[in-house]
């Protein structure tokens, strides 16, 4: 199985994108950096069994909600359904740290 990448960016400030990629994450957002918003890489990690990103990924925003530039912006962009508070970002650093996925 190829290596893949799990990586969250903050998007204009106000929430924070989860996702997956087996390019580095500085690619995978090369195409939206055309759009009007704003990302800064907060987290990313590469893992050799591309198995285990889209684990995290599930893991996350099964825990920690989805959805939420919508409901707290009425967003709506490809991606929409990956994004989270970023108030919660410190306790899903420990949750991916408990689970043993970063040191």
């Amino acid at each position: 199985m190829r290596a893949g990448w799990c990586y969250v960016y903050r998007v204009r400030g106000r929430y924070l994108k989860v996702g997956i990629t087996n390019k580095r994450p500085e690619e995978r957002i090369k195409a939206a950096r055309g759009s009007e918003f704003q990302y800064q890489l907060v987290f990313k990690k590469e893992l050799q069994d591309g198995g285990i990103p889209p684990e995290i990924e599930r893991s996350i925003l099964g825990r920690f909600g989805k959805y939420y530039a919508i409901k707290e912006y009425g967003e709506d962009f490809s991606g929409v359904t990956e994004t989270v508070s970023p108030e919660l970002w410190p306790e899903i650093f420990k949750h991916i740290k408990r689970k043993g996925w970063v040191k």
